[in-house]
């Protein structure tokens, strides 16, 4: 049968009060959870006026529990999932031979070094895409990190919501709509001078000095060096 809940105030706010089903110790559990709806004012004095003017939020709420869209491992932390399920599942890849082993050791850093402490304690149901810009956020903030480096915690990140989601244990991937930021700039070249580049050519012999004797005075790139005939 499906729930409707039941709609109460408590402390000057509506909550709405209704059973999921967790997932603790490996084994599911019926839980009771109560979320605040809205708080008391002139447009929601009686219980009435919440069950009109919120029921496109209790819906949202108790439709994927009533559809059964909602899996009771979703209760797990992203800790667990990452540790218990992602993690083995990229190593069952790597015996098949479909990933290989450095695949395992980048998730595996990011994990540890971005992810486990910082949003290791949210359940997959409750983690939004705010969550992630969050993470992303405070990364840019305390560490000196590249826009690709943080591109590739992105990844991780999404990695793991994307086996999450083929699962059914969530129903859109949060990190998507994420966005990360991270330093941009390009290492400073050095241009060799004309002296420099001549002592060069004459410390070497043969191909080797033709080589650099072109790529200094033509300024060509190694690839555009290399399609010479």
């Amino acid at each position: 049968m499906a729930q409707q809940g039941q709609v109460f105030e408590r402390s000057g706010s509506w909550y709405l009060q209704y059973y999921r089903d967790d997932f603790a110790n490996g084994q599911t559990v019926r839980k009771r959870v109560t979320k605040k709806l809205v708080r008391r004012s002139d447009e929601f004095r009686s219980k009435r006026d919440v069950l009109t003017g919120c029921a496109r939020r209790i819906n949202e709420i108790l439709a994927p529990i009533n559809e059964r869209r909602e899996q009771p491992e979703a209760a797990m932390t992203l800790a667990t999932f990452t540790e218990e399920r992602f993690l083995k599942h990229i190593e069952d890849k790597i015996a098949q031979g479909y990933k290989k082993p450095s695949t395992l050791r980048f998730y595996k850093v990011v994990y540890n070094t971005h992810l486990k402490e910082s949003v290791g304690k949210i359940t997959l149901r409750d983690f939004t895409t705010l969550d992630a810009q969050n993470l992303f956020d405070e990364i840019d903030r305390t560490k000196n990190l590249s826009h690709k480096s943080l591109q590739r915690i992105q990844t991780g990140l999404s990695a793991i919501f994307t086996l999450a989601r083929q699962r059914n244990l969530v129903q859109a991937n949060p990190v998507q709509g994420s966005r990360v930021e991270g330093r941009r700039t390009k290492p400073e070249r050095y241009a060799y001078t004309h002296k420099e580049v001549l002592e060069m050519i004459s410390s070497l012999r043969g191909r080797a000095a033709t080589v650099v004797a072109v790529a200094g005075f033509t300024g060509l790139r190694l690839g555009e060096i290399r399609g010479l005939q």
